[in-house]
C-alpha cells in the first residue's frame, strides 16, 4: 500500500454536484514531528511529571537549539512549539484539559519513543482540523529512528509514566560471572 492509494472524501455540498473540494488530507510523520516528541519526552523526564508547558518550560531561541539539547534538556524553538499540533494529530502528545498550554506524552508517544512502530499517516479533517484516523495503520508504519533519519540518533526512554508521575527504570548493570570457583559463595 502506498500513500498515493489514499482517496480523500469529497464535498458533495448543497448543490447538485457539490464543490468537489477534498474534506481531508494525509499528515505524514516526519523528522520535525519526531524531534518535537523527543524533546517533550526529555522534558517530561527532567521535570518528573507528565505535564509540560511548551512555551514556559521548553522554549529557547532558534540559534540556541540543537538536537543534542532537545534530547537531553527537552528544548524547542517557537516554530517547533507551533508545530506541536502535528504530534498531537498523530496521537503522540495530548493537551491537558483545563491547563491551557500544557501537554503530556501519551502512551502511544511513549511507545514511539521506545522504538515501536506507529502509523505513518494521520488523516486530518479540513473541516474540523482534528484527526479522523490513520491511513493503512497496519501496513504503513514508521519508527522513531526512521523518522529522524540517518543523521539523528535516539537511544530511547529510560522511564515509565504511572498516573502522571515519571518512574525511573533502573538500569541493569551487567556483571561478569566469577571465573574462579573459589570466588563463589
Amino acid at each position: 500500500m502506498k500513500k498515493t492509494d489514499f482517496t480523500a472524501r469529497v464535498c458533495t455540498g448543497q448543490f447538485e454536484k457539490g464543490c468537489g473540494q477534498t474534506l481531508e488530507y494525509l499528515l505524514p510523520m516526519d523528522r520535525g514531528t519526531a524531534e518535537i516528541v523527543v524533546a517533550i519526552g526529555a522534558a517530561v523526564r527532567r521535570k518528573g511529571i507528565n505535564a509540560i508547558h511548551l512555551t514556559k518550560e521548553m522554549e529557547v531561541p532558534h540559534d540556541e537549539w540543537t538536537f543534542e539539547r532537545a534530547k537531553t534538556e527537552g528544548v524547542l524553538t517557537s516554530t517547533q512549539i507551533g508545530n506541536a499540533s502535528r504530534a498531537h494529530r498523530h496521537g503522540l502528545i495530548a493537551a491537558i484539559k483545563g491547563k491551557r498550554g500544557n501537554w503530556c506524552l501519551t502512551t502511544k508517544g511513549g511507545h514511539f519513543l521506545s522504538h515501536k512502530r506507529v502509523a505513518r499517516y494521520a488523516i486530518v479533517s479540513k473541516v474540523t482540523g482534528h484527526q479522523d484516523g490513520y491511513f493503512e495503520p497496519e501496513a504503513l508504519t514508521i519508527t522513531i529512528d526512521e523518522a529522524l533519519g540517518q543523521n539523528r540518533r535516539w537511544e530511547g526512554i529510560d522511564y515509565e509514566i504511572d498516573e502522571g508521575m515519571v518512574l525511573r527504570v533502573p538500569q541493569v548493570k551487567k556483571t561478569t560471572p566469577p571465573t574462579d570457583k573459589g570466588q563463589l559463595l
